[in-house]
């Protein structure tokens, strides 16, 4: 008797557990099957794509690119000199980031990235220069170019979001970050021609006098806005 009593009960328990984890399979089907997400996002480092894989439903780890560029050409005078400038500005990264979170729709991140930052400002005189009653030609007075990148390309980041990199139970999911690359030191070249060329001779020292004068802008601040969808 006590021994049928105890076989039906195992047996109930053993049914009863089992219908329990179909159910529990059946609610979520997305989230036990689902590792890897695909990701796209604009920010003031560029238009980029990522690949997400989800560790866990907190932890999940991503590579991607992202580039912005953009050339400018404007007019300015300097010392009675009218010149024609432009400025070829580039920037985006090629980075890996893991991402963390502390809270249902808050999360940290950090990483590293291959800093693509690069930025050059040319211009040529398109005046002459007139000292007394002496009028030196525009082509005399020389054309010049300066390039800014970081000495180190490869650069840590870190940032805090809101919403998720990847959904838990939604196939799309939302994020805003908030981060910053620290570049360390700019690397500055000078080259120039004519009555400009002094500005670019190293006895000058101008080279390091732009350089200290960067040193204040170290930090390149990020603010991104995300949407990922789950890959199937």
């Amino acid at each position: 008797m006590y021994k049928t009593i105890f076989t039906l009960l195992c047996v109930i328990a053993f049914l009863n557990f089992s219908f329990a984890g179909s159910d529990s399979k059946k609610n979520n089907p997305v989230k036990e099957n689902l590792k890897f997400a695909i990701a796209g996002h604009t920010s003031t480092n560029g238009l980029g794509l990522n690949l997400v894989y989800s560790i866990s439903d907190n932890f999940s780890v991503r590579g991607g690119y992202e580039k912005l560029k953009f050339n400018i050409g404007f007019d300015f005078d300097e010392n009675d000199i009218d010149y024609d400038a432009n400025l070829d500005y580039k920037t985006g990264s090629i980075s890996v980031l893991a991402d963390y979170n502390v809270l249902k729709a808050l999360y940290l991140t950090g990483g590293f990235g291959f800093h693509l930052m690069n930025s050059q400002f040319s211009g040529i005189a398109v005046s002459n220069l007139e000292y007394g009653d002496i009028s030196i030609p525009a082509e005399d007075v020389g054309e010049f170019n300066f390039e800014v990148k970081p000495s180190n390309r490869i650069t840590p980041y870190a940032g805090i979001g809101f919403g998720r990199i990847v959904g838990l139970n939604k196939a799309v999911a939302l994020n805003l970050e908030f981060g910053t690359f620290y570049l360390g030191a700019h690397d500055v070249t000078l080259e120039a021609t004519g009555l400009l060329e002094p500005t670019a001779n190293p006895a000058h020292g101008q080279k390091e006098l732009f350089e200290n004068q960067l040193k204040r802008y170290n930090f390149y601040p990020v603010v991104k806005f995300g949407i990922s969808v789950k890959l199937y």
